[in-house]
């Protein structure tokens, strides 16, 4: 068990001081969707093809907050941005968003957040890497018995092959 967590702990030293010794910017991409108005990344992975994809929110050409993906390259150009339309709100107190992501064993491309329904609900989005297209028929949309805001923080990809996701879901208890 010591021999474990040593080697943790060195493995966790090489890799503060492999980066404190290169801290430069390489690039900054400050993303502006089709209204100058605020967008928001909330998690982001860097996958195992090469590319850098995040999620968080921007906003639709009508001016409602969708929740969001986007594919860069590592130079910081965008190859393509998901946006989940149907779950969309005009609301700030009902924002809808990707909270979490990550670059799937099976090679797509995973996000958890939110998406309105009838309230925020518990939402999870499948997406090809290469086109960024949703690859289930629809998200994966969850509403807790209590019928009011849900929300997915956190998603894992286990080496069983299925995702965990964490949040929180609103019962009617």
């Amino acid at each position: 068990m010591k021999k474990a967590i040593f080697a943790t702990t060195m493995l966790l030293l090489w890799s503060s001081i492999a980066l404190a010794q290169d801290p430069h910017e390489r690039w900054v991409n400050p993303y502006n969707g089709p209204l100058t108005r605020d967008d928001m990344a909330y998690g982001i992975v860097y996958g195992l093809d090469g590319f850098i994809y995040a999620t968080g929110y921007t906003h639709d050409a009508e001016g409602y907050f969708v929740f969001t993906v986007t594919k860069f390259e590592l130079s910081g150009v965008i190859i393509w941005t998901y946006k989940y339309e149907e779950g969309k709100s005009a609301d700030e107190l009902q924002l809808p968003k990707g909270n979490a992501i990550i670059y799937g064993s099976d090679n797509y491309i995973y996000a958890a957040g939110t998406s309105m329904g009838t309230c925020l609900d518990f939402t999870v989005v499948k997406l090809d890497r290469l086109t960024g297209q949703l690859v289930w028929s629809q998200p994966f949309k969850y509403n807790g018995s209590g019928n009011s805001d849900d929300e997915a923080s956190s998603i894992v990809y286990g080496a069983d092959n299925y995702l965990y996701v964490a949040g929180y879901i609103t019962t009617s208890d």
